[in-house]
C-alpha cells in the first residue's frame, strides 16, 4: 500500500487512464471512505495547453457539488506529481450499455438521460460547457448517473447564437460538424453530443456510418439522420435527437428549450409510425433505400422534379412516375399500398413532410457487417474518380485475372484494419457468386459499379406520360364518353381490360409502340396488380 497524505492506495487496484494520469481505487484513511485517486506526474506536461486543461478540470470541478455531477473531494500534490482525489463511481456508461446487451430500453434510456441533463442543467447554470461529452464521460454509482472529466470544459455564454470558439477538441465520434469541418461553433456544440449518445443508447450504433473520420464527416453531411425501423423508440425520444442533431447551428434546438424538452418531463409517449407500417411496406421502402444509397441519388431532387405544380405534394400518378424511375421493379401494387399508408392526412396527395418523414427519418435497410464494407468501397471509389478495374489489378498480385482470398484480404484490410478472419469470408461471399473461390473481373465489377438506370426509367416515364396525354387529348377533343372506351375493347372480362385487350388500344393510340412498351403501360395503369385494369384505374387517367 502507498501513503499520500489522508489516503492510501494499490497498484493492483489500477482503475484505468484517465485525462492527463492513471487512477487507481484507494482509501480515504481517516473516513475509511473508498475514493478514487487520480495520479498526473507533471513531467509529463510538456505542453502548455496540457497544464492550462489541468488547471481548467480542477478550477471547474471545484465549483459542483450536485448529485449528478463528479465530486471532486480534494487536490494536492508537489513538482513531480498531482494528485486529485475523486468520487469513486462504479464504472462509465459505456460499460453499463454493455452489460445491458449493447442496447437500452427507451424507459431506461430516459431515466439515464434524465439524470445526466440534470447535471447539464447545472453545468449550464455557472456558465460553462463540457465540449466531450460521450458514454465514457458520464460515470454511474449505485445506478446514479454523472458527468465527469472537465479537461476541456470551458466558459460560455449559452443564450448567444453568436461563434466564439475554434479550438478543435473531444472525440471525433460526439464532435458536431462544425467541430469535425474546424469551424467556429458556439455553446451548441455539446447538444450535439447529447444527441448522439441519445441515439446510441437506445439503437446501439451511431447515427452515421464512420470509416475514418474524413467520411464520417462527409456521411453526416449529405445522409438524412434515420432511425431503424426495427426498434421500438417513441415520437418524442425520436424528437429529442433530431432537435440535437440539427447539423447546422442555428437550426439546433437551444439549451432553454432542451431542458424543457417534452421528453425530459413527460410520461406518456406516442409510437405512431410503427403501427402505420406493416412488413410489406418497409421491405418495399427498405428496397427503395438501398438503390438509393447505392446510387447516391438525391431523392429530394427527384420528388421537386415530379411535383409539377410545385404545390409540395405529389397525387398518385406523380407519385407512382417518382418510384418507378428510382426502382422499376415495383408493382401498381406496391406503390398503391405505400401510397396508402404515407396519406397520414387521407387528402390523396403525399406533401414533401409526409414522405420525410416515412423515407428519410427511418432506416428500413437492415444492412449486414459485409454490406456495409461493400458500400464503403462504393463511397471510396466514387469519391476518389478511381477505376475499378485498376483496383482489381493491383490486388491480383499473380496477375492470373483474378483475386482469391489471400489477394482479396489485402484489400479490404486497407479499409477495415481490425477485420476479423470470418468477416473477411462473408465480404468475400457476396462477391464470389459463382462459387468458385476466386473472385473475377465480372463479379468484381458487379459489386462494385452502379447501374445507373435513370436515362432508361426516365425514357419509361416519359412514355407513359406521352400515352396518357394523346388518350386524353383524344377523348375530350372528341368528347368520347370513357366508359364507352373501356367497354369497347373490355369484352373478354367485361370489369377488367386484360393485357391483350389493353395492348389493342395502346395501337389504336399510337401504332408505334412496341409490345414491350404497351406492357409497361399497362403495368403502370394496373393498381392492384391483377389480370386486368378495372374501369376506375382506368377513369383516373382522366381526372
Amino acid at each position: 500500500m502507498k501513503k499520500i497524505d489522508n489516503y492510501k492506495y494499490d497498484n493492483k487496484d489500477y482503475l484505468g487512464k484517465g485525462s492527463f494520469g492513471k487512477v487507481y481505487k484507494g482509501i480515504m484513511i481517516d473516513r475509511n471512505k473508498e475514493v478514487a485517486i487520480k495520479i498526473m506526474n507533471m513531467s509529463q506536461f510538456q505542453d502548455k495547453s496540457m497544464l492550462i486543461s489541468l488547471e481548467t478540470e480542477i478550477t471547474v470541478m471545484k465549483q459542483f457539488r450536485h448529485e449528478h455531477i463528479v465530486e471532486l473531494i480534494d487536490v494536492f500534490g508537489d513538482d513531480k506529481y498531482t494528485y486529485m482525489i475523486i468520487e469513486l463511481c462504479d464504472g462509465d456508461l459505456r460499460k453499463y450499455i454493455k452489460q445491458k446487451g449493447g442496447v437500452l430500453q427507451e424507459a431506461e434510456a430516459l431515466g439515464v438521460l434524465r439524470q445526466f441533463m440534470s447535471g447539464c442543467q447545472e453545468m449550464i447554470k455557472k456558465g460553462y460547457i463540457h465540449r466531450d461529452i460521450k458514454p465514457e464521460n458520464v460515470l454511474y454509482k449505485d445506478n446514479c448517473f454523472k458527468i465527469a472529466d472537465f479537461g476541456f470544459a470551458t466558459k460560455a455564454d449559452t443564450s448567444s447564437n453568436v461563434k466564439i470558439f475554434r479550438q478543435s477538441v473531444g472525440t471525433p465520434l460526439y464532435m458536431a460538424p462544425q467541430l469535425l469541418e474546424r469551424h467556429s461553433y458556439t455553446a451548441k456544440s455539446d447538444i450535439w453530443s447529447i444527441g448522439i449518445m441519445a441515439y446510441e443508447m437506445v439503437y446501439g450504433k451511431q447515427p452515421w456510418p464512420c470509416r475514418d473520420i474524413p467520411s464520417y464527416a462527409l456521411n453526416i453531411k449529405i445522409q438524412p439522420l434515420k432511425f431503424p425501423v426495427d426498434i421500438r423508440v417513441s415520437d418524442e425520444y425520436q424528437d429529442f435527437i433530431k432537435q440535437c442533431l440539427k447539423k447546422e447551428e442555428k437550426d439546433r434546438i437551444s439549451w432553454e428549450n432542451l431542458f424543457n424538452h417534452v421528453i425530459l418531463n413527460q410520461i406518456e409517449r406516442n409510437y405512431n409510425l410503427e403501427n402505420r407500417l406493416d412488413q410489406e411496406c418497409q421491405r418495399i421502402l427498405a428496397q427503395i433505400q438501398k438503390i438509393v444509397q447505392n446510387k447516391g441519388l438525391d431523392v429530394f431532387d427527384q420528388f421537386q422534379k415530379y411535383d409539377q405544380d410545385s404545390g409540395g405534394s405529389l397525387d398518385f400518378q406523380e407519385f407512382f412516375s417518382f418510384l418507378i424511375q428510382l426502382d422499376p421493379r415495383l408493382t401498381g401494387k406496391e406503390i398503391k399500398l405505400l401510397f396508402d399508408k404515407m396519406d397520414i392526412n387521407q387528402d390523396k396527395s403525399i406533401g414533401y413532410e409526409e414522405f420525410k418523414r416515412f423515407f428519410f427519418d427511418y432506416d428500413y435497410v437492415k444492412e449486414d457487417f459485409a454490406e456495409r464494407i461493400i458500400i464503403d468501397l462504393r463511397e471510396i471509389i466514387r469519391a476518389n474518380k478511381l477505376k475499378v478495374e485498376e483496383i482489381f489489378q493491383k490486388y491480383d498480385k499473380d496477375q492470373m485475372g483474378d483475386l482469391d482470398f489471400e489477394e482479396f484480404s489485402l484489400m479490404i484490410k486497407e479499409i477495415a484494419k481490425d477485420i476479423k478472419e470470418e468477416d473477411i469470408q462473408a465480404i468475400f461471399d457476396k462477391f464470389d457468386t459463382n462459387n468458385d473461390r476466386n473472385i473475377n473481373i465480372d463479379e468484381f465489377k458487379d459489386k462494385l459499379i452502379v447501374k445507373n438506370d435513370y436515362q432508361k426509367n426516365k425514357i419509361k416515364d416519359d412514355l407513359i406520360q406521352n400515352f396518357i396525354k394523346e388518350l386524353r387529348r383524344i377523348v375530350f377533343e372528341n368528347k368520347v364518353e370513357v366508359e364507352l372506351i373501356f367497354k369497347n375493347f373490355a369484352k373478354s372480362m367485361r370489369e377488367e381490360m386484360n393485357q391483350i385487350e389493353f395492348s389493342k388500344l395502346c395501337s389504336v393510340i399510337d401504332r408505334r409502340l412496341k409490345p414491350y412498351e404497351r406492357e409497361q403501360i399497362f403495368k403502370y395503369l394496373n393498381l392492384n396488380d391483377r389480370d386486368g385494369i378495372t374501369f376506375d384505374e382506368f377513369s383516373q387517367i382522366f381526372k
